[in-house]
């Protein structure tokens, strides 16, 4: 889900993410990405994605360890 479907606040939040997956991410750096509420990024990741934010983020970090283990075995 959330995968170019996401509003543009937060698609650029995981665009950000994705560039940078082994950054310390927070929900507090998220939220001042999208300048919103850590509250405001909670309702609205979990409306977009069905997970929180940092739920997505863990999402964006194994779909790529995946792709990555699929690719070099």
């Amino acid at each position: 889900h959330g995968d170019g479907s996401s509003p543009p606040r937060l698609r650029e939040v995981w665009e950000k993410v994705s560039a940078d997956l082994a950054a310390g991410w927070t929900v507090q750096r998220l939220a001042k990405i999208a300048s919103l509420s850590e509250e405001s990024i909670r309702r609205l990741s979990l409306l977009e994605t069905k997970r929180t934010p940092m739920e997505h983020v863990t999402h964006l970090r194994m779909r790529t360890a995946a792709s990555l283990l699929i690719l070099h075995p």
